[in-house]
């Protein structure tokens, strides 16, 4: 199993604007499947 996972994710605000930010995906505690993930704002 990989350690870590990268991508980019869209999000929509009540508003409609969408907003895109890079983010990763760290596994913490691979037997009780705890991973985070953290978000980057992407640049323009």
């Amino acid at each position: 199993m990989e350690g870590y996972n990268r991508g980019i994710s869209s999000l929509v605000d009540t508003e409609g604007e969408h907003h895109t930010y890079t983010h990763e995906t760290l596994i913490v505690d691979e037997h009780r499947h705890l991973k985070m993930v953290v978000y980057f704002a992407a640049g323009e």
